[in-house]
């Protein structure tokens, strides 16, 4: 089992989108949302799919926040509806453009097989 779904039980788990295996599951049940460290200086929560489930319906339902070495810190989070948008953030983060404006052909699979290899490759 997952540790969002230790964490949080009744997160309809079908709902995610496809987690890339290189990010790190640190949802914590004292949050409103399972929780994912995408890289030491980045994270995202991840919301309920129905707002009416959410802690604050009217916040969007990925939040991409700023990590100071995997720990939470003070900073500018961003906030989403879209998953593109996500996978975006770590892409500039990264490899230092968002190739969905870059290509916008692009699809949200070749991201995150690209980002993939990035990782693998960097020994991440």
């Amino acid at each position: 089992m997952d540790r969002f779904q230790r964490e949080f039980p009744d997160y309809p788990a079908a709902s995610l989108p496809v987690i890339p295996a290189h990010w790190i599951d640190e949802s914590w049940r004292n949050e409103a949302c399972p929780f994912w460290q995408i890289s030491p200086s980045m994270g995202v929560y991840v919301d309920y799919p129905d707002a009416t489930q959410r802690e604050f319906p009217e916040n969007e339902r990925f939040i991409i926040v700023p990590l100071d070495n995997r720990q939470h810190c003070d900073g500018e989070g961003r906030a989403t509806d879209e998953w593109r948008d996500v996978l975006a953030a770590e892409y500039e983060a990264r490899i230092g453009y968002n190739p969905f404006t870059d290509d916008p052909t692009m699809t949200v699979e070749a991201v995150a097989q690209t980002l993939a290899e990035y990782v693998r490759e960097a020994g991440e």
